[in-house]
């Protein structure tokens, strides 16, 4: 089994995905009308939801297969550098891609860019407080400096499933950066901001406007 498999087989044995997006269609109350820009998702992810919007947009660092949804489109693009005009989309939605842009400074950029392109927005992101790093899936490993990552990482179930290089493994740790409750307040001030928890610990958050 690959890392990509696992990573779908805990979603969906947590159903967070789906319980998430039945609370963005709550919340944010999408309208058929409404153009919406996805920032790192897949087209296979609004196969059954797309009739929820006018158009939706899918940007990725590299155009991802449609998979034949008329009213989707796949672009390529760097959320932290839209090439899309203020208010451009009634609604921006990106789910676990923030943490991946690079620095805090990137992270800066990107939710600047969200803020700018979308008049509502729904960002989430697993939290920093959280024991367990997703992506490695090991614990505390998030908690530890760069240097000692590079050490941990080959003893990570992430490693060890999917025996990348050392290019790679230097792109994903210098590239993977969880941010806390009082960072998300900095990049999107004056927005809501739900807390997901597991057993009590602040799991992930939801920003939203």
């Amino acid at each position: 089994m690959d890392i990509q498999k696992i990573y779908s087989l805990i979603f969906k044995l947590g159903k967070w995905r789906e319980k998430r997006f039945q609370l963005f269609l709550k919340i944010i109350k999408p309208s058929m009308k409404d153009n919406l820009l996805d920032i790192g998702g897949y087209p296979h992810n609004w196969k059954f939801f797309f009739h929820h919007f006018n158009k939706i947009t899918c940007l990725n660092l590299r155009k991802k297969k449609n998979n034949e949804i008329e009213n989707l489109i796949s672009v390529e693009g760097d959320g932290r550098k839209l090439e899309f005009d203020n208010n451009e989309f009634d609604i921006v939605f990106s789910n676990s891609v923030i943490e991946h842009v690079g620095d805090f400074e990137d992270q800066k950029l990107f939710s600047k860019e969200i803020l700018r392109v979308g008049k509502k927005f729904w960002i989430q992101t697993p939290s920093k407080s959280f024991f367990f790093e997703p992506h490695f899936l090991f614990p505390f490993f998030h908690w530890f400096p760069i240097p000692i990552r590079k050490i941990l990482v080959y003893i990570t179930p992430w490693y060890l499933i999917s025996k990348p290089d050392k290019d790679r493994i230097d792109i994903m740790i210098n590239t993977t950066r969880l941010l806390s409750k009082k960072e998300l307040k900095i990049l999107f001030p004056n927005c809501s901001i739900i807390t997901e928890r597991f057993l009590f610990f602040p799991k992930s958050y939801i920003v939203f406007r």
